[in-house]
């Protein structure tokens, strides 16, 4: 979807809202003026505050769901250990500019764009050999210092 598209997707979607809104609006604040006179004006008054509040939440959640591509999302990958070494691939939720890899100790970190962070536990006897990250995949090679019998598992942080 084009940009603009999107803008004007969000300014109906806007429009929308603030006209429900002021349509409930009248609606409770004669409902309670028709009850109880001035009293009924001020709870109806209060209840008009309380729906936008409640709908600019709705709105200001639903944004921040959609701005991002991680919530709710898990990280896919898979190990290939072979005499040489290990190749780990792992399928990233959404697209990232950087993509950092490092080893810390037994763990393999994976850090994409200050949003995700992710630890896959590692033997100790290896040492990162090269990466890359293309389409949303990233393939990390390990090279082994010494042969080790131990099995590989994962964790998430």
């Amino acid at each position: 979807m084009k940009r603009n598209e999107k803008e004007t997707n969000d300014l109906f979607r806007i429009i929308f809202l603030v006209l429900s809104a002021s349509i409930l609006a009248l609606l409770v604040i004669l409902f309670f003026k028709l009850k109880s006179g001035i009293q009924g004006i001020i709870v109806g008054a209060i209840a008009v505050a309380v729906l936008i509040y409640w709908f600019i939440e709705i709105n200001r959640i639903l944004r921040e769901n959609r701005a991002s591509p991680l919530s709710g999302h898990e990280l896919f990958y898979d190990f290939f250990e072979d005499e040489e070494g290990i190749t780990v691939l792992v399928k990233m939720p959404g697209q990232f500019n950087e993509v950092e890899v490092k080893i810390s100790g037994e763990n393999l970190e994976i850090k994409g764009d200050g949003k995700l962070l992710h630890r896959l536990q590692i033997p100790k006897e290896v040492k990162l050999k090269e990466k890359s990250y293309v389409k949303g995949v990233l393939q990390v090679r390990l090279q082994k210092m010494v042969k080790s019998g131990r099995k590989i598992s994962a964790y998430k942080v």
